[in-house]
């Protein structure tokens, strides 16, 4: 903006120092002083374009105000404090300040210029110097009119930089604005997509974590029985060196081994269909799950109880994952172990029915129930139903049958709880599997 105030500037004041020289030299009279002063004027216009164009804009800025303060106060110090010219260009330069240095230095300029009226009005008043004030009888000239027009066209170029510089720096504004909102958008976006990425990753590092923690149980619940086998084995052995019924002996030591291979066979097994989906069927991992959780009941002197429909065909298969089955039911299990255990003729009841599409399995107890506060969130992370809990189990449960099994798993009834804490009729889960279907034979089976 000061670049182009200066130049329009200079355009004026050559034209009108020359305007001065060729009216002097029109009348013969040689240059006057008013010509000299134009051409002052120009040299101080040109330095400070100068120092535009070598990037010293603020030096410039401050010299351009200078240079029509000057101006002013010499108009009115030499025409008297009314004289029009330099109130015009005072008001100009009031407003250029305010474009080109700001509303904090627009002050500055203000009382400076307050002080050089003041003193003006001084020298006038006591009489150091006398204003001409002939000018102020003295007829209109073409010359007056073409001064004001280039007074007026100053303050409409100044105020039109301004607001141009305004509007720009507004759309500037509102552009990086409407950036910023679309960049918040895009990161809301990507903090949601890494948040749900994030989430699935530990829901599976969790679930791996479950899975090893239960084939860990498992293994060292049989390892247990192992080792209790081989003492018995041992104990065999040692009869068998001082006992004459050998051959009692050695049918006992035959059924330790055979039992010590099944043991390392269901090991094998479980390593080798860890993660994998399969067929598998539903009721031999029930009965299996039930008879490997069965010493923890009995410790805790509760009923593990197993009734098996009528409908169902044990033999009938599912697609999924045996250990995330086996995982599933030793948490419903183990649930409804711990709401029970502690009141008298406690009993879990596993139950396992069949539809013409689902193998149904329900785990009941006869315990304290879910609290109504956590029926919502019943399936959530750090929704526990216990006071030790870490609310992981049921969340897990539903996961693995959702994922593995491509099951659901539900609450199906729950127990009413009384302040006398009567009628504890427990809480009821079913998991329904989809039965594996049949697949069409091809060409070369049928």
């Amino acid at each position: 903006m000061g670049q182009n105030v200066t130049t329009t500037s200079i355009v004026v004041a050559t034209i009108l120092t020359a305007i001065l020289i060729f009216n002097d030299f029109s009348a013969g009279t040689g240059l006057h002083t008013r010509a000299y002063i134009g051409i002052t004027s120009l040299l101080c216009l040109l330095l400070i374009s100068l120092l535009i164009l070598k990037k010293h804009e603020t030096l410039a800025h401050w010299l351009l105000i200078i240079f029509f303060s000057a101006i002013a106060l010499v108009a009115l110090y030499l025409w008297g404090i009314n004289a029009t010219p330099g109130l015009i260009t005072i008001g100009f330069v009031v407003i250029l300040t305010g474009a080109l240095l700001g509303t904090k230095r627009m002050l500055i300029i203000v009382l400076s210029l307050c002080i050089g009226l003041i003193l003006i009005q001084l020298i006038h008043h006591y009489g150091f110097y006398q204003p001409d004030i002939e000018h102020l009888t003295q007829q209109t000239s073409f010359l007056d009119v073409l001064a004001y027009i280039t007074v007026i066209m100053s303050f409409s170029l100044t105020a039109w930089l301004s607001m141009r510089r305004s509007e720009y720096a507004l759309r500037r504004a509102r552009k990086a604005e409407k950036k910023l909102r679309t960049q918040k958008e895009v990161l809301k976006l990507q903090l949601a997509q890494e948040s749900a990425k994030l989430r699935t990753n530990q829901l599976k590092e969790v679930q791996q974590l479950y899975s090893f923690a239960t084939l860990g149980q498992n293994t060292a619940a049989t390892l247990h029985e192992l080792s209790n086998h081989l003492t018995i084995l041992g104990m065999d052995i040692e009869g068998l060196q001082g006992s004459k019924k050998i051959s009692e002996a050695l049918a006992e030591t035959q059924e330790s081994f055979a039992q010590i291979t099944a043991m390392v066979k269901t090991v094998r097994r479980q390593l080798d269909t860890y993660n994998s989906e399969q067929s598998i069927r539903p009721y031999s991992i029930l009965k299996s799950t039930l008879n490997d959780i069965q010493i923890q009941f009995d410790a805790r002197h509760t009923l593990l109880t197993c009734v098996v429909d009528q409908s169902l065909d044990k033999k009938i298969k599912a697609r999924g994952d045996p250990l995330a089955l086996r995982h599933i039911l030793s948490i419903l299990l183990k649930n409804g172990l711990e709401a029970c255990s502690d009141f008298p003729e406690a009993q879990v009841c596993a139950r396992i029915s069949q539809t013409k599409a689902l193998i149904r399995i329900t785990i009941s107890d006869n315990g304290i129930g879910i609290a109504p506060e956590i029926l919502p969130n019943l399936f959530s992370p750090l929704a526990s139903t216990k006071p030790s809990g870490l609310g992981a189990g049921l969340f897990i449960a539903r996961n693995l049958a959702k994922t593995q099994l491509q099951s659901n798993l539900r609450l199906h009834s729950n127990g009413v709880i009384d302040e006398k804490r009567h009628h504890l009729r427990g809480a009821t889960f079913t998991l329904e599997i989809p039965i594996k279907s049949r697949r069409a034979p091809t060409p070369r089976e049928s």
